[in-house]
């Protein structure tokens, strides 16, 4: 990957192509920050282990 980036730096035809690419990882990027990442993900993460710490688990059922 990096050597296909550094041909693309390389060549002014395709300079374009590496900063266009560029940009468009930091709009998707943004994107998901905004909207896709869940709100509070780690607090239900921790959450959820305390949940599951407290609660005893049996190995043999009835």
């Amino acid at each position: 990957m990096i050597g296909v980036l550094g041909l693309l730096a390389f060549s002014d035809s395709t300079r374009v192509a590496l900063i266009v690419g560029a940009v468009w990882l930091a709009l998707l990027s943004g994107v998901y920050v905004l909207w896709a990442r869940p709100r509070g993900a780690r607090a239900d993460l921790s959450e959820a282990s305390g949940q599951a710490a407290e609660e005893p688990v049996s190995a043999a059922q009835g």
